[in-house]
């Protein structure tokens, strides 16, 4: 993805800048607006970065030149304001807004949810998916604490990996793989935190809900820049992380195949240099053969001995 910062704040500049190269991202700024509408240009962002005030200028100014210089290019800006700014509700190209000072999380958030505008008012609505099968109320065998390494069961630690399967279980017998007194294990799920912790005939586990109305301690799960920032976090301070997404399809669901799989992708190989296992339950009858494949580039898939 490339991003254009307009700012004449070199240090937002330099702050946002940093942001997005660890997210992957191709990046140039500008200090005024003829200088952006130069990058511009010979770049053509998928995203810009703007400030509402340039050198005493109005930031919004620069949309209807970018448009004009770049007839065919989708503009999707992200605006930096203040809490005296008013941000307008009627032009397209405007995709949010970022509040100084701002948090990191807030500027990753912005790369997952800018996406370009459907080209089509016809575009065919997506099926409906079925809700995978809850494991609240149901008698399932808890998994016992491990009582020998992963390697035993042919699991790696510094290895990801993804389960297919209908709807989760397997997954959680691949958790339970990992002493709690050796690894640092998360489990993310979207299912009822009191369900997912019962699974497990020993503590040590930290679970943690995503939901679309999240409380206290509840991941966003139309925010994954954030849930990327708190579990990059878990990753960084704790030994041996291992990291567990019970449910894969309902994160495709509400951000879709894209954004889910470049979550994933920086969870696996961003560049802290922390070795960690991050795995994931899909269903795969949901998939592709296309997303199939690209899991199973990044992901080796985790079968149990029977």
């Amino acid at each position: 993805m490339k991003v254009l910062i307009v700012d004449d704040n070199v240090a937002v500049q330099d702050v946002i800048r940093d942001i997005v190269e660890a997210e992957g991202c191709l990046t140039r700024v500008a200090s005024t607006l003829d200088e952006a509408v130069e990058k511009t240009a010979g770049f053509l962002p998928d995203i810009i970065f703007l400030d509402m005030s340039i050198d005493d200028a109005d930031g919004l100014s620069l949309i209807p030149r970018i448009k004009e210089a770049n007839p065919s290019m989708a503009v999707n800006v992200v605006l930096l304001t203040t809490s005296s700014d008013h941000v307008p509700t009627d032009m397209p190209e405007i995709k949010g807004n970022i509040s100084k000072p701002f948090k990191t999380s807030a500027v990753v958030d912005a790369l997952y949810n800018v996406t370009s505008a459907p080209t089509s008012a016809k575009t065919e609505a997506p099926k409906k998916k079925k809700k995978r099968f809850s494991l609240f109320g149901r008698n399932k065998d808890k998994i016992p604490a491990p009582v020998a390494s992963p390697s035993q069961s042919g699991v790696s630690f510094g290895t990801s990996y993804v389960v297919f399967e209908t709807w989760p279980e397997k997954i959680y017998e691949f958790v339970g793989l990992f002493n709690t007194d050796d690894y640092s294990v998360m489990v993310v799920t979207s299912d009822k935190l009191k369900a997912v912790k019962e699974r497990f005939d020993y503590g040590k586990i930290d679970v943690r809900t995503m939901s679309a109305s999240p409380k206290n301690g509840m991941f966003d799960i139309r925010g994954l820049g954030t849930v990327v920032t708190s579990v990059r976090d878990f990753i960084n301070n704790s030994h041996n992380p291992v990291v567990v997404f019970d449910n894969f399809d309902e994160i495709v669901k509400v951000n879709g195949m894209n954004n889910a799989l470049k979550m994933f992708h920086l969870l696996m190989s961003s560049t802290e240099g922390v070795a960690r296992t991050v795995a994931m339950s899909v269903n795969e009858g949901e998939l592709s053969e296309k997303d199939r494949r690209i899991l199973l580039h990044e992901m080796k898939q985790f079968v149990p001995k029977v």
